[in-house]
């Protein structure tokens, strides 16, 4: 709880939003959830923050469904 300002301060100069940070107990992990301008801030993130000294870590960027949709409107479809 102590680092907790620190991780918001690094978000913050990222331009990075914490949806979400949990931790399923009794596992080692953390689970976030982030609105960044890019891949890259996020991994800059992780290391900013020494996440990837205590965690494995594991980026998966995404869209939302709405988005995903958009971009995909005017494909043909495959069936």
């Amino acid at each position: 709880m102590q680092r907790v300002p620190e991780i918001e301060a690094i978000a913050k100069d990222l331009e990075i939003e914490i949806i979400f940070s949990g931790i399923p107990v009794p596992e080692h992990q953390t689970i976030m959830i982030l609105r960044a301008p890019s891949f890259e801030a996020v991994r800059t993130f992780t290391v900013k923050t020494h996440f990837v000294q205590i965690n494995t870590i594991t980026i998966r960027q995404t869209e939302s469904v709405e988005e995903f949709f958009d971009e995909t409107k005017d494909d043909a479809p495959l069936y």
